[in-house]
């Protein structure tokens, strides 16, 4: 790579279409072996959404197919490892983390998982956990599209993170013993690089002060999901008959394996709006109107996500992005199932179709329904190479 080449800037909107080729193994280091003296409480263990911080970082990544990922760590380690244990990652300790920087823990991440196979590595920190996985799938499109040395986020015109940095510059990286940290490490890769232009400000947000926490807060409710015991509790408090807990159940394991499955082939999702959207779509199924009821309720507890996907799973007309996503995976998998029964899509709307016969309009949109349904079920069929009629 030449190292003359002009730096420029990508422009994407943090979202991009939905697959990657997976021509360059791309892992990623987090580093989390920091005091928090700032914060004054352990950043990567305090919750957002029912999740500790480090668990977001960690699954962010995953839905966005990085598999191979290295915590490092330093202060709680035991805590850290057994909140991470179900992710099948790498954790290492940097053992001097009270007296070393963030860039130390790198150099211990980076020696811990590069080899002969690693073409690009994301460097995050912990208490940076909120960058939505179709952000990471971007920056992974387009650092496959040029590899340059280093890929910078950009948002607000302002380089975030996480940077995705070559293999080319991992000796200088290791062997760099001076002042200012990664970017002065990176300082001669600087006409190599390229930037991305985002619209994710999750790139931008981490926890260094109590008012950062609160803010990182504050954009979960808005743009992710809440953790299974957080549903478990909306669940009860509202005193859901168990034969809707049981559909719902039903609805989230099948959209759970969907979203998983897609993941495999190269898309990137956010699973925990998938798993609770699926678990609260019907939080309000007793009463009348019962989406606009559901999306009401939850959006006075400030989830707005989650809100909006319940509002949304009885038809597609409203859902803003076409094709397969968090909102109509979760709207198929509620189709696919009848109470805990799996059942045919023209099957499920029958009975709709009945007793609308004499009611053109809405027929027709019911109708219409059926036929996105079925494009999005052929969709995910020809992608995955799986019948759901097998599932």
């Amino acid at each position: 790579m030449s190292p003359n080449r002009r730096s420029s800037v990508y422009k994407s909107n943090g979202i991009a279409s939905r697959k990657w080729s997976h021509l360059v193994k791309i892992k990623a280091v987090i580093a989390a072996a920091g005091c928090s003296l700032r914060m004054r409480q352990f950043k990567p263990l305090l919750d957002i959404n029912g999740y500790p911080m480090i668990v977001w970082a960690v699954m962010n990544l995953k839905n966005a197919g990085v598999d191979e990922i290295c915590v490092v760590t330093g202060r709680d380690t035991m805590k850290i490892e057994r909140v991470l244990e179900a992710f099948n990652i790498m954790l290492i300790r940097n053992e001097a983390y009270q007296t070393t920087d963030m860039l130390t823990s790198i150099k211990i991440g980076l020696n811990a998982i590069m080899d002969k196979t690693t073409e690009g590595v994301f460097l995050l920190p912990g208490d940076n956990p909120m960058i939505h996985p179709s952000t990471i799938k971007a920056l992974r499109q387009a650092f496959e599209k040029e590899q340059p040395s280093v890929l910078y986020p950009i948002y607000n015109k302002e380089r975030t993170h996480p940077p995705l940095i070559n293999s080319e510059c991992f000796d200088r990286i290791m062997t760099y013993q001076g002042s200012g940290g990664l970017k002065h490490a990176l300082h001669d890769f600087e006409q190599s690089s390229r930037q991305l232009e985002l619209t994710d400000q999750g790139t931008s947000l981490d926890a260094d002060y109590p008012g950062d926490y609160e803010e990182l807060q504050a954009y979960a409710n808005k743009y992710f999901g809440i953790s299974k015991g957080l549903c478990e509790k909306i669940i009860e408090e509202v005193e859901l008959p168990i034969q809707i807990k049981e559909h719902s159940n039903a609805v989230a394991s099948l959209a759970i394996h969907m979203g998983e499955k897609l993941i495999q082939n190269g898309y990137a999702l956010d699973l925990t709006i998938i798993e609770s959207g699926a678990l609260l779509h019907d939080i309000l199924r007793t009463k009348p109107n019962h989406a606009a009821e559901g999306k009401l309720f939850l959006q006075d507890k400030g989830y707005t996500a989650l809100a909006d996907m319940v509002g949304n799973h009885m038809s597609l007309e409203h859902v803003k992005t076409p094709g397969l996503n968090e909102e109509t995976i979760v709207y198929l998998a509620d189709k696919l199932r009848k109470e805990t029964k799996q059942i045919t899509i023209k099957k499920r709307y029958e009975a709709s179709l009945k007793y609308y016969k004499e009611n053109a309009s809405i027929r027709k949109r019911i109708e219409n329904d059926i036929r996105k349904a079925e494009k999005l079920q052929e969709e995910y069929e020809v992608v995955t190479g799986e019948k759901l009629s097998d599932w």
